[in-house]
C-alpha cells in the first residue's frame, strides 16, 4: 500500500539530476555568499581602503571652501574619481567572492532555461507549501544570524570598553581613529559568525535540493519505460535481432564441416580449421524448426549429416553458437571428424562411427521430451 501513496521514498535518477541542472534547480546558499561577500569587503576595506577614503574626505572638505564658484563642477568631477579607485579592488573582491559563494554548493552550470519565466514560481499554492516546509527552518536561521552578530557585537564592546569609556577625553582625531578600529572590529567579528552560519548552510542546501528531487516508485518505473522502451517494442527488437543472428548462424552452416543430428529434435553445426581454431566450434545449433532449417542447409551444401543422438543433444545443451566443444567430448569429436576425413577422401565402405558420450554428459544427453 506504501508504494501506491505517492510518497517520494526513491532517490533521483541521473536523469531526473541532469534535467534539474537543466532547469538551474541546484542548491544555493544565500547564506553563504552574503558571508563571503561581506568578508571580502571588510578585509578590502580594513587593507588601507578605508585609511584612504578618509584622507579623502578630510582634503575634500578642507578644500570644499577655496573653490570658484565656476571651478566646482571640473573639481567635484576630479574628486569623484578618488574613491572610485580605492573602491574598484574592494567592489571586485565582493564580486569574486559573491560569484565563489554561489558556485561552492551546486558547482558551475549555464543553463538558459533557469532565465526563462516559470510561472509555477508565482503560482501561491506552491509557494504557501515551500513556506510551511521551508519556513522553520528559515526562521531558525534568521534566528541563528541574529543571535551570532549580536554575540560578536557584544564580544568585541566588552574588550574594548575601557577604550570607549575614555574615547570622550582623546583628542578628535585619535578618537575617530580608534572608533573606526572598533567598527572593524565588530564587522569582522560579525562577518566571523556570518560566515559560520553559510558554511552550515551550504551542505543544508545540498541535502535539501536533493531530497526535492526524489522520486515515487511509480515515477521512477516510469522513466525506466521511457529509457528503455515499451515492452511490446523491446520485444519486437528482440525478435529481429533473433533473426539477424539466425540469418548469420545459417550462412556459417555452409561451411561447416558436419551437422550431427537427433536425428529429428536436435541439429548442431562443427566447424574445425587446424590452422586457425584450438578446437572445434559450435557454428550453428537448434531445436524443432530451426534443427530442420540446419538440416536442409546443409543437405542444399553437401554438408554431411551425421545421427548421433546423444552428442548431438549434449552439445545443443552444453556449448554455445561460437564456442568451443567441450574437452570433454574431444575424443567422440575426433571420431566424427575422422569419419568426415573419410567420406571426403572417397574411401569405400566408410560406415558411420558409434560414438560414445562420456558419463559426465549423461544428463546432458538425455533423450530430448
Amino acid at each position: 500500500m506504501a508504494e501506491d501513496s505517492g510518497q517520494k521514498t526513491e532517490q533521483p535518477t541521473d536523469k531526473k539530476v541532469r534535467e534539474a541542472r537543466e532547469k538551474g534547480q541546484l542548491p544555493r546558499s544565500r547564506d553563504l555568499s552574503g558571508a563571503l561577500v561581506l568578508a571580502a569587503g571588510v578585509t578590502t576595506l580594513g587593507g588601507g581602503t578605508l585609511a584612504g577614503l578618509v584622507t579623502w574626505l578630510r582634503n575634500s572638505l578642507q578644500t570644499a571652501g577655496h573653490i570658484p564658484t565656476a571651478d566646482i563642477p571640473l573639481h567635484l568631477a576630479a574628486t569623484l574619481v578618488t574613491p572610485f579607485k580605492l573602491l574598484a579592488g574592494c567592489f571586485l573582491a565582493m564580486f569574486i567572492a559573491g560569484l565563489i559563494g554561489q558556485l561552492v554548493p551546486g558547482g558551475w552550470n549555464l543553463s538558459g532555461k533557469a532565465l526563462m519565466p516559470d510561472l509555477n514560481r508565482l503560482n501561491p499554492v506552491n509557494n504557501i507549501g515551500r513556506m510551511f516546509t521551508r519556513g522553520p527552518v528559515e526562521f531558525l536561521k534568521t534566528v541563528a544570524k541574529a543571535a551570532v552578530v549580536a554575540a560578536a557585537t557584544y564580544f568585541v564592546i566588552m574588550h574594548e570598553r575601557p577604550m570607549l569609556e575614555i574615547a570622550a577625553l582623546m583628542p578628535t582625531a585619535v578618537a575617530v581613529r580608534e572608533i573606526l578600529s572598533f567598527g572593524i572590529k565588530v564587522a569582522i567579528a560579525g562577518t566571523l559568525g556570518l560566515l559560520l552560519v553559510g558554511l552550515a548552510d551550504a551542505p543544508y542546501q545540498w541535502w535539501q535540493t536533493h531530497r526535492d528531487l526524489r522520486m515515487t516508485k511509480q515515477e521512477v518505473r516510469d522513466e525506466s519505460r521511457e529509457s528503455d522502451g515499451k515492452p511490446e517494442i523491446k520485444s519486437k527488437i528482440r525478435q529481429m535481432q533473433q533473426r539477424l543472428s539466425r540469418g548469420r548462424m545459417m550462412e556459417a552452416v555452409d561451411k561447416a564441416d558436419v551437422v550431427l543430428v537427433n536425428p529429428i529434435h536436435v541439429a548442431v553445426a562443427l566447424q574445425y580449421l587446424p590452422g586457425s581454431m584450438k578446437a572445434p566450434k559450435v557454428v550453428a545449433k537448434g531445436a524443432g524448426i530451426v534443427a530442420e532449417a540446419i538440416r536442409d542447409r546443409a543437405r542444399e551444401h553437401h554438408v554431411p549429416l551425421l545421427t548421433a543422438p546423444p552428442l548431438a543433444r549434449a552439445l545443443y545443451r552444453t556449448t554455445k553458437v561460437g564456442g568451443d566443444v567441450p574437452v570433454a567430448l574431444y575424443r567422440a569429436i575426433a571420431q566424427t571428424l575422422a569419419w568426415v576425413y573419410q567420406l571426403r577422401s572417397g574411401s569405400p565402405n566408410v560406415h558411420e562411427p558409434d560414438v560414445e558420450v562420456p558419463s559426465a554428459f549423461e544428463e546432458a544427453a538425455r533423450p530430448w521430451e
